[in-house]
Order: C-alpha cells, then structure tokens, then sequence
C-alpha cells in the first residue's frame, strides 16, 4: 500500500459544488459493488445538464494528500437523460432503476492490491 501512495495523486476526482447541488440532474451507479481486475465495471448513468460526458475512475487513497488517483477514462459520447430514479426492483439485494447501460469500461487499471472483491 506505500507504494501505491507514493504515485502521484489529483484532486479532480472531487465533485465542484455547483454540481452537488443538483444531484437529480447528474448521478450514476454501478450494477455490481465491486470487480477484480479485467471484469468489466458497467454505470448507468444520469445526465440532464446536456452536452458531452465522459467517465473517469479514481482509486481513493492518500497520495500526497490528493486524495485519489485517475486509473481510467472513457471517450467522450453524447449525454443522455434517463427517466426519474425510482426503485423498480432489486438486484442482488441492491436497489435498481430502469435506466439503460450507458458506459462499460474494463476493469484493467493499474492498483496494487489483493485483486479480491471487496464486497
């Protein structure tokens, strides 16, 4: 885990404000809590403030203080709005919407870890 530290570290992984405050607007989750290296990692994802998203997947830890380290970055693709997050069941324990897979990235960061699952 030092090791892991040591590598240089950002802090854009932190969401500004501006945008916290509109949390029906932007938002996204994963269908799985966790995967080990070359599963792939698939989000649903919310955006209604338009224009362009693209994903990027932080590693949290200390890293100088930063906070987090970008492992991963989709393209760019076209925002898309999704219906009004609602329960409609439940996967694995786990509640679920009816939004539709937006983004799909392979689990291939490089992390020192166990490459276990964490949940």
């Amino acid at each position: 885990m030092q090791e892991e530290n040591r590598k240089p570290g950002t802090a854009e992984w932190y969401v500004p404000y501006e945008v916290q405050l509109n949390p029906d607007r932007l938002g996204a989750y994963t269908t799985q809590p966790s995967v080990v290296r070359g599963e792939p990692v698939t989000l649903r994802i919310q955006n209604a403030l338009g224009g362009r998203q693209r994903v990027r997947a932080y590693r949290m830890g200390y890293y100088g203080g930063k906070g987090g380290r970008l492992v991963a970055s989709s393209d760019w693709m076209p925002a898309t709005s999704q219906p009004d997050p609602k329960l409609v069941a439940s996967q694995n324990g786990r509640p679920a919407t009816p939004w539709t897979r937006r983004e799909c990235l392979a689990s291939r960061w490089n992390w020192t870890g166990t490459g276990r699952r964490s949940g």
